[in-house]
């Protein structure tokens, strides 16, 4: 009887290890034929440029990346995402060049960043503000800088080069694209924590218990050059002003090394959400205003707009800070910021639609792999 007692959960745990390692070799096995044919597909459209021109290549791309994320999420945890704020707004600027800015809970922000633009339809127009050390990943570099992302050294007289370049960019894409940018610059943890309030409390700004410190010097640089930009064009660009925060939070921040958490343990995380695939409930507010009204028409050289763009940002983050407190005690936003609602499942039903693009990239992908290889042997 000791034995048998003994065996099962041996015997328990080697199943589970082999039902992981099939997991895992299933993931991988699907995740490097994606990325090969994508690869192969993403290198053939830029060939395509001399014949279809740079803006059909350039829209093609986009919708490139935005398949691949979609095989990404795939892979996810089900999750509900529970909008609200300024929906009217979001429907009515859809179309228009806009920012999206949010605090930094967790290292997948992004993924529910993006999921918010595939339910107005625009998951393949966006583009991000990133650490420049991403451009130097093999493959992924190359791709994001083509992509436009605006990578930066965080030394503001090359980064101002980098926004600029950018931007020049951004104001000719074909199609209007939404730019996430965090002005936190970095993921809350004890150590960034600890040196956004020891910085506030050397400025005279306010501390804050749920937030970073945000940072206003590239927002300012941003908001300075589009307004010369609108003026002379007439058009607007818009401002998502977003908060993001998961229900189970209770104001635990995360530790420096594997965002370890020791009472949230259900919170977000790759572990969590991709392998243990605990279900999320994400909860995101959205503020819409222009861009260029963060500042007043007297402000003109840099030092003046950031001023009052650091000002603005202040005022925002204090009401993160309130609605992140009253969520830890609520798991949900005040009445007067959901009012308006708007709720969206992320289950099979969506994978199921996700999957046909991915299905029909990697089917595109892989006939150029064949194509390619053929030409090759018969160069050989």
């Amino acid at each position: 009887t000791g034995v048998q007692t003994c065996a099962l959960p041996i015997c328990f745990r080697s199943n589970m290890a082999l039902k992981d390692t099939l997991r895992l070799a299933v993931i991988a096995i699907g995740a490097i034929s994606v990325a090969a044919a994508e690869i192969a597909l993403y290198g053939l459209v830029s060939l395509l440029r001399p014949i279809v021109g740079e803006n059909r290549v350039r829209l093609i791309k986009s919708y490139i990346m935005g398949v691949y994320l979609r095989f990404v999420r795939f892979f996810m945890s089900d999750f509900k995402l529970i909008l609200t704020g300024d929906l009217d707004k979001i429907e009515e600027t859809k179309n228009k060049r806009s920012f999206f800015i949010v605090n930094h809970q967790t290292e997948l922000d992004w993924i529910f960043s993006c999921y918010f633009l595939q339910m107005f339809g625009k998951e393949s127009d966006f583009s991000a503000v990133m650490k420049g050390s991403l451009g130097k990943v093999p493959i992924l570099g190359y791709v994001v800088q083509d992509l436009n992302m605006c990578l930066l050294d965080r030394h503001w007289e090359t980064d101002q080069k980098h926004f600029k370049h950018f931007l020049e960019r951004f104001v000719t894409h074909p199609c209007p694209e939404c730019v996430f940018l965090c002005p936190e610059g970095t993921t809350i943890t004890h150590s960034s924590h600890a040196k956004s309030v020891a910085y506030a409390a050397r400025t005279h700004r306010p501390q804050f218990e749920h937030v970073l410190l945000p940072r206003s010097t590239g927002l300012a640089f941003i908001v300075k050059e589009l307004r010369e930009w609108e003026k002379k064009t007439g058009e607007t660009v818009y401002l998502y002003n977003t908060t993001m925060q998961f229900e189970g939070y209770s104001g635990e921040i995360c530790g420096d090394s594997n965002y370890e958490r020791q009472v949230d343990v259900s919170f977000p995380s790759f572990d969590n959400t991709f392998w243990n695939r605990i279900p999320v409930k994400c909860h995101l507010h959205v503020e819409v205003v222009p861009l260029t009204s963060l500042v007043s028409e007297g402000a003109h050289d840099l030092d003046q707009v950031n001023k009052e763009v650091e000002t603005w940002l202040d005022r925002k983050w204090e009401e993160k800070e309130a609605e992140l407190e009253y969520f830890t005690k609520h798991q949900t936003y005040d009445a007067q910021w959901t009012r308006n609602q708007r709720v969206e499942e992320f289950n099979w039903t969506h994978r199921l639609r996700d999957v046909v693009p991915c299905l029909g990239v990697l089917a595109a992908g892989l006939l150029t792999d064949v194509c390619l290889w053929k030409g090759v042997r018969g160069i050989l």
